[in-house]
């Protein structure tokens, strides 16, 4: 475990492994219905109410657990994004309270290894031990569903998780909320509306991991492909712990279907495009689950072209050096990834910049620095686009009744020659995601 101290600009840089001192915390309120009327339908999970742990006069404590280390460092990268933004915020004094206070912000950081178990274990602790406020970007559909009993009976704010699953929405687990990507189910709306609407008559292959983002993609594709024209040919699951791919492919080519649909993640994502895209006897049009230009850079000469996928600004892309917002976020990112030897392109922690500035704004909307008011503001939450790095067109927004933030996609197109997305259509489906789980 590795944590931060946010006290001065100096403190900012130093890596430390004792303890915050100073500060008091509020006591514990027993019981639900410990918040204000606004905030009932927060507190009434609660079974030890305890509004203000993690808060003083000037500091506020965070929580995070994520893969820093072995084959799924790539995905807890994100840490080093959010740790860059609050550096930002600590320089210039930290977040504005309503009660006109700024305080800087501490993470206290652990490492899980992208196991459910050590996930659960290290937010215990969290929670526990290091006394946070509320925990932010904790990665994994399974790791924030296994903690969820842990966050609700606390009412221990789980907001913005490094997560896509749809039961992070579930209306009885109030104190978890999916990050600033697109949850799964309205992935597989969106599929299903782009399909209907460009490709009405479209016979589809699937290929999808076996797993509950597998699970939850292609039942809400078939959700949104209800009652058309759509057909699929068939659909084929693999293990994330398969090695070859080269099995399934084959099999989906058999059926000749006009379109693929790839849901899988990093390195089996590129071989499963790969090996479409060398087959020679079946060209499909291949749509893939939300895959960034860095990875996509990844594939083989000439792999993958005209593929369709969830576009996002590529911070990396030297056009947008100019950009003030590219330009603050690599500032304050690039400094994090060098001193912790992240040998990935800076984009890679674009994600944790906007769960550290959402975060930020819930505090200072809040009607409190209490963990229910922040938790209420995040669930009514219009993000201030001019603080997130993140593509035009869609609304973002959250209420009590719809917590997820991030409804549909911006497809776009890939130029494998120019390794670049141009956007070929956008699909908002605000308002429109209800929860439902396909377990």
């Amino acid at each position: 475990m590795k944590r931060l101290h946010f006290l001065s600009v100096a403190a900012c840089l130093a890596l430390v492994t004792s303890g915050c001192g100073g500060g008091a915390v509020s006591q514990s309120v027993a019981g639900g219905g410990a918040g204000s009327e606004k905030t009932a339908y927060l507190t009434k999970t609660c079974t030890d109410y305890q509004p203000t742990v993690g808060v003083t006069d000037d500091t506020i404590k965070i929580g995070y657990s994520g893969a820093l280390g072995g084959p799924f460092a790539t995905v807890g990268v994100g840490l080093w994004g959010m740790l860059g933004y609050f550096d930002m915020v600590n320089a210039e004094g930290g977040i504005a309270g309503a009660d006109g206070k700024k305080r800087k912000v501490e993470v206290v950081y652990k490492d899980d290894q992208y196991q459910v178990a050590t996930t659960k274990a290290n937010v215990q602790k969290l929670v526990d031990d290091d006394k946070v406020f509320a925990l932010l970007g904790i990665v994994g559909s399974s790791a924030n569903q296994a903690i969820r009993p842990i966050v609700n009976n606390g009412c221990v704010p789980d907001l913005f998780a490094t997560a896509g699953a749809p039961e992070l929405g579930d209306p009885g687990y109030p104190w978890a909320m999916n990050g600033p990507v697109s949850v799964y189910s309205g992935e597989g709306l969106t599929y299903a509306n782009y399909l209907k609407k460009h490709s009405p008559n479209a016979t589809v292959a699937i290929m999808s991991q076996h797993d509950d983002y597998g699970k939850a993609e292609v039942g809400s594709f078939k959700d949104g492909i209800d009652g058309s024209q759509v057909k699929i040919a068939k659909e084929v699951t693999f293990e994330t712990t398969d090695a070859d791919l080269s099995g399934q492919v084959t099999t989906l080519a058999a059926t000749k279907a006009d379109v693929i649909i790839v849901i899988a993640l990093g390195a089996q994502m590129l071989q499963a495009i790969n090996l479409v895209s060398g087959h020679t006897e079946w060209k499909p049009q291949i749509i893939a689950a939300p895959i960034s230009v860095a990875q996509l850079s990844q594939l083989n000469p000439g792999a993958g072209d005209g593929l369709l996928t969830g576009s996002s600004i590529n911070v990396d892309d030297p056009a947008l050096a100019s950009d003030p917002k590219v330009a603050l976020f690599r500032k304050w990112v690039q400094p994090q990834f060098d001193k912790n030897n992240v040998k990935l392109p800076v984009s890679a922690g674009v994600g944790g910049w906007n769960m550290a500035a959402l975060f930020a704004q819930s505090v200072t909307n809040a009607a409190a620095v209490t963990r229910a008011d922040v938790m209420d503001a995040a669930h009514n939450l219009k993000p201030d686009l001019s603080k997130i790095i993140f593509v035009e067109g869609l609304t973002l927004e959250t209420t009590p009744d719809d917590p997820y933030l991030v409804e549909g996609m911006v497809i776009g197109k890939w130029d494998a020659k120019a390794k670049t997305l141009s956007t070929v259509d956008t699909i908002d489906l605000n308002g429109q995601v209800k929860f439902k789980s396909y377990k």
